[in-house]
């Protein structure tokens, strides 16, 4: 009976002794989410957020004190595309996609902030937002050049200010042969934007 109930104590003991360094390990892995997340925030990169949705208010971009961030964006995965086709421009009504809505152009819309520690007493600072945006068609990469990413957006935004929103156009060039489209339809396209702001000295 006593050996029994030593037994029983180890056990007792190993499995608190587990659960506690179970604890441990996921209060140290938020403890660290969060260390990288402020230290993102304020001096690094900054945060990514889904995109989609007209207003742009459903997610964005937020460029910290390194003043440019990498972003990408899979068009398969936008509220706003889904249920949706693209083909390319001149093909919709000669286009058939299973009850899917036949699309010649894919429209997103990314409200972008630039947020860091206000040391300017007040005083509005500006810089000039630069975006480049290269399109790659995954399983397809060598016809990536078919696809256009017009992108509208304003020249300057405001530092700590409203976020701007920027407006993604996608559209695609006609593949020169019917083995070229066989090769592209249903595949993912995703944009990869490079955000950058220049400042004015």
């Amino acid at each position: 009976m006593i050996r029994i109930r030593k037994e029983d104590d180890k056990r007792r003991r190993f499995l608190a002794y587990c659960i506690f360094l179970l604890i441990l390990l996921v209060l140290l892995a938020f403890v660290i989410f969060y260390l990288m997340l402020f230290s993102d925030m304020y001096g690094g990169k900054g945060l990514i957020n889904k995109p989609g949705g007209s207003s742009g208010n459903s997610g964005g971009v937020v460029i910290g004190e390194a003043k440019s961030i990498d972003t990408i964006i899979d068009l398969n995965e936008l509220d706003t595309l889904e249920d949706k086709a693209l083909v390319p421009v001149g093909y919709k009504d000669l286009s058939f996609s299973n009850g899917r809505e036949i699309v010649e152009k894919a429209e997103f819309t990314v409200a972008v902030s630039w947020k860091e520690k206000d040391d300017n007493h007040g005083i509005t600072k500006e810089g000039r937002l630069n975006i480049i945006s290269t399109a790659i068609i995954e399983g397809a990469v060598e016809y990536s050049n078919l696809v256009n990413v017009e992108i509208i957006a304003p020249e300057t935004i405001t530092l700590n200010g409203d976020p701007v929103i920027v407006k993604f156009i996608v559209t695609l060039t006609e593949p020169p042969a019917e083995a070229d489209y066989t090769s592209i339809v249903g595949k993912n396209i995703r944009i990869l934007n490079a955000y950058n702001i220049g400042i004015n000295n």
